[in-house]
């Protein structure tokens, strides 16, 4: 895979539960990894084609492929990951070496029509320490 088609910055997310301080579980999601990929709609006509021929799910809505990680293919990431793309996120219905030859890793995934305006994240910070926020702007602790 040439890199220059690995042009989109994406997150790939595992989900966790947690219990909060009332005994409540919380489901979030953690980055478990920030990569490069190709994110490519999948046309009706050939998704068509491909759901006769059994290789594609019929809500699939784009292919996400990224370089080779051992750790992207467990099948039972598709229920505990997804991809965040900007503020769009991608359910993630399979993930195969497709060529297998250990080189790159295409997710077929589904857009679940979730948009992120913005996710809480607890951190500490001390004084000196630089905040940069997502449309550029940064603060200085003092």
């Amino acid at each position: 895979m040439r890199a220059g088609k690995l042009n989109r910055r994406i997150r790939i997310q595992q989900q966790t539960i947690s219990v909060d301080d009332y005994g409540q579980q919380l489901e979030t999601w953690a980055d478990i990894a920030i990569v490069w990929a190709a994110i490519k709609p999948v046309k009706t006509s050939s998704a068509r084609e491909k759901v006769k021929a059994f290789e594609l799910s019929p809500d699939i809505t784009h292919e996400i492929t990224v370089r080779y990680n051992v750790n992207f293919l467990p099948a039972s990431i598709t229920d505990s990951r997804r991809i965040v793309y900007q503020n769009r996120v991608y359910s993630i219905a399979a993930a195969y070496d497709i060529e297998e030859d250990r080189r790159s890793i295409v997710f077929e995934c589904k857009d679940s029509g979730i948009t992120l305006t913005g996710e809480v994240v607890e951190f500490s910070l001390e004084n000196g320490d630089i905040l940069i926020l997502e449309d550029g702007n940064f603060l200085v602790l003092e």
